[in-house]
């Protein structure tokens, strides 16, 4: 049986895990610029590193009518390292979270299916497990960072 470890993030009233790698910076209160005429669910971006990293609001795009991440002032923001499709290079975006992450270590017994409250997941998900608190998509970042979600 095979184990890995993973961050279990709490995106607004969901949750998902990235790889343990793929979190390389977690921020409280960050400043995030807002970039006029974009979807609600990417509306900021932040200067961390020499990067402009575009920040994602999941859990709005998950459920346009829940409310917007960034009217709550005591946020958090994740920052993950992931590789473009057919590239070499590592690039970053940013997750707004509810809360920090917390490390979780999973073996093949707890492989489940996505879950039902979103239509979207298949889009950004590329596996899912189950713990304690239900189950639990693993994101796929390439393609939540790669623009395919803004006609989405």
């Amino acid at each position: 049986m095979s184990q890995t470890a993973a961050w279990v993030l709490t995106l607004g009233d969901v949750r998902a895990a990235v790889g343990v790698r793929e979190q390389v910076h977690l921020m409280l209160e960050p400043q995030a610029a807002e970039v006029a005429g974009t979807p609600a669910h990417c509306r900021h971006v932040i200067f961390w590193n020499g990067r402009c990293v575009p920040v994602m609001d999941l859990a709005h795009w998950l459920a346009p009518l829940a409310p917007s991440a960034n009217v709550d002032p005591h946020r958090h923001l994740g920052i993950y390292a992931f590789q473009p499709e057919g590239s070499t290079a590592v690039d970053f975006g940013a997750l707004w979270l509810a809360r920090p992450p917390h490390r979780v270590h999973v073996d093949d017994a707890a492989a489940a299916s996505l879950p039902t409250n979103s239509k979207r997941w298949p889009g950004v998900a590329h596996g899912c497990f189950k713990d304690a608190g239900g189950s639990v998509p693993i994101l796929d970042l390439a393609r939540i960072f790669s623009g395919t979600l803004a006609g989405n």
